[in-house]
Protein backbone atom coordinates (compact mmCIF):
# COMPACT_ATOMS: atom_id res chain seq x y z
CA UNK A 1 0.00 0.00 0.00
CA UNK A 2 2.62 2.36 0.65
CA UNK A 3 4.67 1.41 -2.54
CA UNK A 4 1.20 3.05 -4.17
CA UNK A 5 1.31 5.72 -2.53
CA UNK A 6 4.46 6.64 -3.37
CA UNK A 7 3.90 5.36 -7.16
CA UNK A 8 0.77 7.85 -7.52
CA UNK A 9 2.96 10.65 -5.38
CA UNK A 10 5.67 10.61 -8.16
CA UNK A 11 3.23 10.43 -11.37
CA UNK A 12 1.35 13.62 -9.94
CA UNK A 13 4.36 15.15 -9.61
CA UNK A 14 6.13 14.34 -12.80
CA UNK A 15 2.13 15.36 -14.19
CA UNK A 16 2.25 19.48 -12.62
CA UNK A 17 6.01 19.53 -13.80
CA UNK A 18 5.13 18.69 -17.49
CA UNK A 19 2.15 21.30 -17.58
CA UNK A 20 4.39 24.08 -15.51
CA UNK A 21 7.18 23.50 -18.65
CA UNK A 22 3.53 23.28 -21.21
CA UNK A 23 3.04 26.63 -19.74
CA UNK A 24 6.04 27.93 -19.82
CA UNK A 25 6.81 27.17 -23.50
CA UNK A 26 3.25 29.00 -23.82
CA UNK A 27 4.24 31.60 -22.84
CA UNK A 28 7.60 31.92 -24.99
CA UNK A 29 5.51 30.99 -27.98
CA UNK A 30 3.83 34.42 -27.13
CA UNK A 31 6.84 36.34 -26.55
CA UNK A 32 7.97 35.38 -29.70
CA UNK A 33 4.88 35.86 -31.49
CA UNK A 34 4.84 39.37 -29.79
CA UNK A 35 8.41 40.33 -30.91
CA UNK A 36 8.08 39.55 -34.84
CA UNK A 37 4.91 41.45 -35.13
CA UNK A 38 6.05 44.29 -33.60
CA UNK A 39 7.91 47.12 -35.77
CA UNK A 40 8.67 49.98 -33.68
CA UNK A 41 12.09 48.59 -32.37
CA UNK A 42 15.26 50.68 -33.05
CA UNK A 43 17.42 48.41 -34.85
CA UNK A 44 21.74 48.50 -34.29
CA UNK A 45 23.68 46.76 -37.26
CA UNK A 46 26.98 45.62 -37.04
CA UNK A 47 28.56 44.19 -40.64
CA UNK A 48 31.98 42.98 -41.12
CA UNK A 49 33.86 45.94 -40.92
CA UNK A 50 32.62 47.00 -37.19
CA UNK A 51 33.09 43.00 -36.11
CA UNK A 52 36.47 42.73 -37.40
CA UNK A 53 37.54 44.97 -34.57
CA UNK A 54 36.51 42.31 -32.53
CA UNK A 55 38.63 39.46 -33.88
CA UNK A 56 41.04 40.99 -36.03
CA UNK A 57 42.24 38.74 -39.26
CA UNK A 58 39.41 36.46 -38.98
CA UNK A 59 36.86 37.44 -41.63
CA UNK A 60 34.24 34.25 -42.48
CA UNK A 61 33.96 33.32 -45.91
CA UNK A 62 30.78 34.27 -46.46
CA UNK A 63 30.16 37.70 -44.41
CA UNK A 64 29.34 38.22 -41.00
CA UNK A 65 26.23 40.66 -39.67
CA UNK A 66 24.82 41.13 -35.82
CA UNK A 67 21.55 43.12 -35.84
CA UNK A 68 19.92 43.85 -32.48
CA UNK A 69 16.18 45.19 -32.18
CA UNK A 70 15.69 47.31 -28.89
CA UNK A 71 12.62 48.68 -27.29
CA UNK A 72 14.06 51.67 -25.40
CA UNK A 73 16.87 50.27 -23.51
CA UNK A 74 15.72 46.63 -23.72
CA UNK A 75 17.05 44.62 -26.20
CA UNK A 76 13.93 41.94 -27.27
CA UNK A 77 15.84 39.94 -30.33
CA UNK A 78 18.96 39.04 -31.44
CA UNK A 79 19.92 37.99 -34.87
CA UNK A 80 23.37 36.47 -36.01
CA UNK A 81 24.41 35.55 -39.38
CA UNK A 82 27.55 33.77 -39.74
CA UNK A 83 28.76 32.51 -43.32
CA UNK A 84 31.52 30.55 -43.30
CA UNK A 85 32.69 27.93 -46.52
CA UNK A 86 30.07 25.70 -46.33
CA UNK A 87 27.39 27.65 -45.80
CA UNK A 88 25.40 29.97 -43.71
CA UNK A 89 24.54 29.40 -39.62
CA UNK A 90 22.10 31.96 -38.01
CA UNK A 91 20.89 32.33 -34.28
CA UNK A 92 18.24 34.60 -33.44
CA UNK A 93 17.58 35.27 -29.58
CA UNK A 94 14.57 36.17 -28.01
CA UNK A 95 14.31 37.76 -24.81
CA UNK A 96 11.06 38.61 -22.54
CA UNK A 97 11.63 41.14 -19.53
CA UNK A 98 15.35 41.61 -20.59
CA UNK A 99 15.80 37.59 -20.44
CA UNK A 100 16.76 35.11 -22.86
CA UNK A 101 13.86 32.96 -23.60
CA UNK A 102 14.49 31.02 -27.06
CA UNK A 103 16.84 30.97 -29.80
CA UNK A 104 16.18 29.73 -32.97
CA UNK A 105 19.30 28.48 -35.17
CA UNK A 106 19.44 27.63 -38.79
CA UNK A 107 22.37 26.14 -40.73
CA UNK A 108 21.72 26.55 -44.77
CA UNK A 109 24.38 24.44 -46.83
CA UNK A 110 25.29 25.40 -50.20
CA UNK A 111 24.25 22.83 -52.77
CA UNK A 112 26.66 20.69 -54.48
CA UNK A 113 26.93 20.54 -58.08
CA UNK A 114 29.44 18.70 -60.06
CA UNK A 115 32.09 21.98 -60.47
CA UNK A 116 31.84 22.42 -56.91
CA UNK A 117 29.60 24.12 -54.15
CA UNK A 118 26.83 26.63 -56.15
CA UNK A 119 27.20 29.71 -53.92
CA UNK A 120 23.70 30.95 -54.86
CA UNK A 121 21.30 28.08 -53.63
CA UNK A 122 21.25 27.05 -50.38
CA UNK A 123 19.52 24.15 -48.58
CA UNK A 124 18.18 23.91 -44.33
CA UNK A 125 19.54 21.38 -43.46
CA UNK A 126 19.55 22.11 -39.77
CA UNK A 127 16.96 23.76 -37.33
CA UNK A 128 17.00 24.12 -33.81
CA UNK A 129 14.46 25.61 -31.20
CA UNK A 130 15.54 25.89 -27.89
CA UNK A 131 13.52 27.35 -24.95
CA UNK A 132 14.81 29.16 -21.79
CA UNK A 133 13.64 29.96 -18.50
CA UNK A 134 15.97 31.84 -16.12
CA UNK A 135 19.06 31.01 -18.70
CA UNK A 136 18.41 27.53 -18.22
CA UNK A 137 17.43 25.30 -20.56
CA UNK A 138 13.82 23.85 -20.01
CA UNK A 139 13.36 21.85 -24.02
CA UNK A 140 14.38 21.76 -27.32
CA UNK A 141 13.48 20.59 -30.83
CA UNK A 142 15.94 19.76 -33.29
CA UNK A 143 15.37 18.85 -36.80
CA UNK A 144 18.48 17.93 -39.21
CA UNK A 145 22.20 17.69 -38.66
CA UNK A 146 24.13 20.65 -38.08
CA UNK A 147 27.85 19.01 -39.08
CA UNK A 148 30.13 21.98 -38.44
CA UNK A 149 28.35 23.41 -34.83
CA UNK A 150 30.87 23.80 -32.32
CA UNK A 151 28.06 25.17 -29.97
CA UNK A 152 26.39 23.27 -27.37
CA UNK A 153 23.05 24.79 -26.27
CA UNK A 154 24.32 24.95 -22.89
CA UNK A 155 26.70 27.82 -24.79
CA UNK A 156 23.46 29.70 -26.06
CA UNK A 157 22.60 32.20 -22.88
CA UNK A 158 26.47 32.72 -23.12
CA UNK A 159 26.72 33.29 -26.61
CA UNK A 160 23.84 35.73 -26.29
CA UNK A 161 25.47 37.64 -23.46
CA UNK A 162 28.40 38.34 -25.63
CA UNK A 163 26.63 39.53 -28.84
CA UNK A 164 24.70 41.69 -26.61
CA UNK A 165 27.59 43.18 -24.84
CA UNK A 166 29.04 43.65 -28.79
CA UNK A 167 25.80 45.41 -29.47
CA UNK A 168 25.79 47.78 -26.26
CA UNK A 169 29.33 48.48 -26.99
CA UNK A 170 28.92 49.43 -30.43
CA UNK A 171 25.90 51.47 -30.31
Amino acid sequence: MKHIFYLISFTACLSVQAQNQSSKIAAIRAAYTAINTDIAYKVVNLDNEILLEDHPGEVPDGGEELTGYFKGKEVKKIVYFLGISRGNYQYEYYFDKGKLCFVYETFDTFLQIPTGLDLSKTKTIFEGRYYFDNNKLIAYKVKGTSPYSPYAASDLPQMAADHLNRLIKKR
